[in-house]
């Protein structure tokens, strides 16, 4: 081989080394990059899952807060309604009170409002016996002429007391105001009337009586 011939040769060899790193070179860069690539999407997905993870807890944390607020805007409203049910029932207490002191100035009227209680009480809860409380001025003849009633009549009974002393300004009654009662009772009787009366009413209890100043306490016994 000539000298042409050995140099060619070293050209071919030299250009199939270099084809040879080139192709290596590409290899290496393709891979190089499909790893970044990878890693890349790796690091960025974990940056979001950790964005997304710090939204979630801020948000739940907002959700708490919300639902906080709300159930203390819920309990003040509550609160504000029962405090103006409650001043609005004293309210009316107190009106019916004043009612109750201008009634009992008023004879007939306020004797005709203890017959329609005691009539009441009869109808609403079946009893034959009832026990009713009146202020100290006003028991003793209604007391001796009821029991003469009694006497001549079982069916029903109707005791006059005075354990608890009532105020003062309760109306004085005649002694045929437990008579007119009874005799409104039978008569309801003899008529067979039905009375439905609604169950819902409160009696006042002596220390209420006390407390308050009410007028009239009516203590049921059933038999």
């Amino acid at each position: 081989m000539n000298d042409a011939d050995v140099a060619k040769q070293i050209q071919q060899m030299v250009r199939f080394i270099r084809q040879e790193a080139d192709e290596k070179a590409n290899e290496i860069s393709v891979s190089a990059e499909e790893e970044f690539n990878i890693e890349k999407l790796q690091l960025v997905e974990a940056e979001k899952k950790k964005i997304r993870q710090e939204y979630e807890r801020k948000e739940k944390q907002v959700e708490v807060r919300k639902k906080i607020e709300y159930s203390m805007q819920l309990n003040a409203s509550r609160i504000k309604v029962l405090q103006a049910q409650d001043d609005l029932v004293n309210k009316m207490k107190d009106d019916a009170m004043k009612e109750l002191l201008l009634v009992s100035h008023n004879h007939h009227e306020y004797k005709n409002l203890l017959k329609d209680l005691i009539v009441q009480l009869y109808c609403s809860v079946a009893a034959r016996k009832i026990t009713i409380m009146w202020n100290q001025y006003c028991i003793q003849q209604s007391t001796s002429m009821h029991q003469k009633q009694m006497s001549m009549n079982q069916r029903y009974l109707l005791t006059m007391m005075c354990t608890y002393h009532l105020p003062q300004a309760i109306m004085m009654l005649t002694a045929s105001f437990a008579l007119e009662v009874l005799s409104w009772l039978l008569e309801m009787e003899r008529l067979c009337l039905r009375v439905h009366l609604t169950p819902d009413w409160k009696l006042f209890s002596a220390r209420n009586c006390q407390r308050s100043g009410s007028f009239f306490l009516a203590r049921l016994q059933l038999n």
